[in-house]
């Protein structure tokens, strides 16, 4: 800031402070030199606190009698981009840990989530999306199957949605397969929330998908027919043979 005084000599020298009208959290923000004037940052400023800082500036000259005038200085704080989003499960589903029958058809609600991004603009818009299913990880999986799956352009496993929902960016995750427990008894799925700040800033999280076990599977032998001999002089009770079955199914199934 720069005054005049058209007196001369001491009555000329002016000398700047901050008026007591400003905020005393603004004064801790900034150095005023009193004798150029010059305003400078003296602390880091934060958009999400501060958006527009008012400072009041006196200047007062050297007289016996000093006289004052004052100029308010309005500053715009421009936002960075300095927060990445924030993804957020909603209560019902705040462990982001889900259940899943295998044979159930697509459509079921696995979870939700809010995606928030303190910026403002752009840098504060949030769009969220699945990452490639090939950076997720199957448990107790058959690999060839998943492969095959992963690479195919047309096999989708979830489908994430955007919720219609006032004052609030919120998604669902819902099933869009059948699943086999047999193929994969646990998915872990990412999801990557993106904002579209330059450069842009990315947050993602986790849900960990357990695909329970229905009685889906029969028996098996290792082959069907078995041959074995036994001498016809063999004691009754005598074990002869040992068969084995399997069951791909868990538990008790």
């Amino acid at each position: 800031v720069i005054a005049v005084d058209l007196d001369e000599g001491v009555n000329s020298r002016i000398k700047y402070r901050f008026s007591p009208l400003t905020k005393p959290e603004f004064v801790r923000l900034f150095n005023l030199d009193s004798v150029t004037g010059w305003i400078h940052v003296q602390w880091e400023i934060n958009y999400e606190q501060y958006k527009m800082i008012h400072l009041t500036i006196e200047a007062v000259d050297g007289g016996q009698l000093p006289r004052a005038s004052t100029c308010v200085v309005e500053i715009h704080v421009l936002d960075e981009n300095d927060h990445a989003p924030e993804i957020r499960f909603e209560p019902a589903y705040l462990t982001n840990y889900a259940l899943v029958p295998e044979n159930e058809q697509p459509g079921r609600l696995v979870a939700v989530f809010t995606a928030t991004d303190r910026d403002s603009g752009d840098n504060g818009r949030v769009a969220c999306q699945l990452t490639e299913p090939k950076q997720w990880r199957f448990e107790n999986a058959d690999e060839k199957q998943i492969e095959y799956l992963i690479t195919d352009p047309m096999h989708t496993f979830f489908k994430l949605q955007y919720m219609q929902v006032p004052f609030s960016l919120m998604y669902k995750l819902t099933t869009a397969s059948v699943f086999d427990r047999e193929m994969a008894s646990r998915i872990t799925v990412w999801i990557t929330c993106s904002d579209y700040g330059l450069p842009p800033r990315n947050s993602s999280a986790s849900v960990a998908v357990r695909i329970t076990d229905v009685n889906d599977a029969r028996p098996q032998f290792a082959r069907s027919t078995f041959y074995h001999s036994v001498r016809e002089d063999t004691p009754i009770g005598t074990m002869v043979f040992v068969i084995n079955a399997t069951d791909m199914d868990e538990g008790g199934y």
